[in-house]
């Protein structure tokens, strides 16, 4: 409120938004203030935080009239008297800027074009382009095209390595670079030879218990999002391949789901587990889906970030401490099939692995074959025991002896 009129406060500034000046208007929330600002097609701007009209002849007098009787226009501060020049000197700086950004969206943009005539997936395809973006954002006043190698390594020390993204971030960052200055996108081809590709960490899986899953199916009271769950980890699919399954792709007579263009652009068949029929079916009349199994809002495509919310609530609400994602669920999936006597070469066909390599890394957080192990001190305990006490008082354990 102003102390003078009693009335609220319109701060008036000038700002640079949008590469242009505008008028820009700070002031507490009313409705009334704001339906007589949109009659002079004033818009609001989230980064700003702030409601602004265009900075043209005139409208600084067109907002005095817009707040008479509501409120005050504090003009303090506003350099309204801001000199030609300086306006153009600002304009001509931001043309310069835009020139670099013009030619920068003009390489990723045939970047894209190349990637999608080579046939890479849309989630490829974007995961690369917005890696490029991410460096050219980075160096707004240079021309990707142009970087040098010492300037790459100078991103990745700065926004990866410092920020503490994920190895997987810097390898799929280090792939997209590669390929987009290689020859054959015309661009700096020996920048690609010079980036190497940093070593992938040996992580292993995160894996839920059998009664984890129980939990985390049991805490889902919404029909749709218990599905979800429960057909990510019965048919071990990706998250990608969970929201581009379609209905005609779930043959419930032959107990089988048909998985199109997997990672790899491969098809492959899954088993439908039989007590996983009931739920589908129910689900089907229910939300009666058209073309895939699971919508979104308005009949379209479910999206990624609804899918690893639903898996993220679910966990919350089971308590279960592990950080779960719907990847976890297709690691758990294979794990339990080895735990319960499956075949690995079988697993790696249900999981859709080219390399048998990918699919042995679950022996080791298989619980089964964990459990058939015995670790040397349980040897050395009861063979000491069985010498030194005899077998008829073996519960003298060598650990339980002590001062």
């Amino acid at each position: 409120m102003d102390a003078r009129s009693g009335q609220l406060e319109v701060k008036i500034r000038r700002i640079f938004h949008r590469e242009k000046f505008r008028i820009a208007l700070f002031f507490p929330k009313n409705e009334a203030l704001i339906a007589r600002f949109k009659t002079l097609n004033a818009r609001w701007s989230q980064s700003q935080k702030c409601w602004y009209v265009n900075d043209d002849d005139g409208a600084l007098e067109e907002i005095k009239n817009a707040c008479k009787g509501l409120a005050y226009p504090n003009y303090v501060g506003m350099n309204s008297l801001l000199k030609n020049e300086e306006k153009n000197a600002a304009l001509k700086e931001q043309k310069v800027h835009s020139k670099f950004e013009i030619a920068n969206a003009e390489n990723i943009n045939r970047f894209v074009q190349k990637l999608k005539s080579f046939g890479y997936s849309k989630s490829t395809i974007s995961t690369y382009a917005g890696m490029i973006k991410h460096l050219a954002d980075f160096y707004t006043d240079r021309y990707i095209a142009g970087l040098k190698i010492e300037d790459v390594r100078n991103f990745v020390s700065k926004e990866i390595i410092d920020k503490g993204m994920s190895n997987s971030f810097h390898r799929q960052f280090t792939g997209a670079a590669k390929l987009f200055y290689s020859e054959e996108f015309g661009e700096n081809a020996s920048l690609r030879d010079e980036l190497k590709m940093p070593k992938k960490w040996k992580k292993l899986p995160t894996v839920l218990s059998q009664e984890e899953v129980v939990r985390l199916l049991s805490v889902s009271k919404n029909l749709k999002h218990r599905t979800a769950i429960a057909m990510l980890y019965s048919c071990g699919l990706r998250v990608s391949e969970m929201i581009n399954l379609r209905i005609n792709d779930i043959d419930f007579d032959r107990k089988q789901v048909r998985v199109r263009l997997g990672k790899g652009k491969k098809d492959r068949t899954v088993v439908l587990a039989e007590h996983m029929m009931p739920m589908l079916q129910n689900y089907i009349t229910t939300y009666r889906p058209v073309q895939y199994l699971l919508n979104g809002q308005n009949g379209i495509q479910y999206s990624p970030t609804s899918l690893r919310s639903v898996v993220k609530k679910a966990s919350f609400d089971a308590g279960i401490r592990k950080m779960v994602t719907p990847h976890t669920l297709r690691h758990s999936f294979a794990t339990h099939m080895l735990d319960n006597g499956v075949d690995i070469r079988h697993i790696q066909m249900l999981l859709g692995h080219s390399k048998p390599e990918t699919t042995m890394i679950y022996t080791h957080v298989s619980q089964e074959r964990l459990s058939q192990i015995e670790s040397p001190l349980d040897k050395l305990v009861r063979d000491f025991n069985q010498t030194i006490t005899g077998p008829e008082n073996a519960q003298q354990n060598l650990l339980k002896k002590g001062e």
